[in-house]
Order: C-alpha cells, then structure tokens, then sequence
C-alpha cells in the first residue's frame, strides 16, 4: 500500500488549528488559575488580551476578516480585548489583591 504525501497546505492548516487550540487551552487555563487567584494566570491574560488587541488592530487595518465576519465582531473583540487590559493592568482593587498575596 503506497502512502500519500500530505499536501503542504494540509500541513500548514495543522499547524494553524494547533496554534489557535494551543492558545485556547492556555486561556481556559489561564482563566481557571485567575479565578483562583494566582498572578501568573493574570500576566498570562496580560499577554493573550495583548496579543488577541493586536491581531484585531492588523486585521481591521489590513482589512482582513480573523473570526467571524463583518467588522462588528473585529471592533466588539478589539473592545473586549481592550477592556480586559485595563482592568487586568490598571483596576485599583485587583492590584491591592495580588499586592497582599
């Protein structure tokens, strides 16, 4: 039985969809670990809100679609995103928490 060469668009679209779920696990980690207070999962959200603001900003000026569709969803996430930075970063009872930890 001969096998097939994977094409390399199969390849990347692996690679892609380990990538994203890759991501989506260590969100639903993060997430689990915030909810129980560890600061580790707060700077991991840090980063992931970061990153997942400069995905939307690329994609509305780049004019590209990243998740769902119309732009409406783009700016709803690039809005969610940005709230979560703010009030991972900057909401004065968050910090005086993890200060007295």
């Amino acid at each position: 039985m001969d096998k097939k060469p994977v094409p390399s668009g199969l390849k990347f679209a692996s690679v892609i969809l380990i990538l994203l779920y890759w991501w989506t696990l260590i969100g639903i980690i993060a997430g689990i670990w915030l909810w129980k207070g560890k600061n580790w999962a707060r700077i991991i959200g840090i980063i992931l809100s970061l990153a997942g603001a400069i995905l939307e900003i690329y994609a509305l000026a780049a004019g590209i679609v990243l998740l769902f569709g119309p732009k409406f969803y783009e700016i709803a996430f690039l809005i969610i995103n940005i709230l979560m930075l703010i009030y991972l970063l900057a909401d004065e009872k968050l910090l005086e928490y993890y200060r007295k930890k």
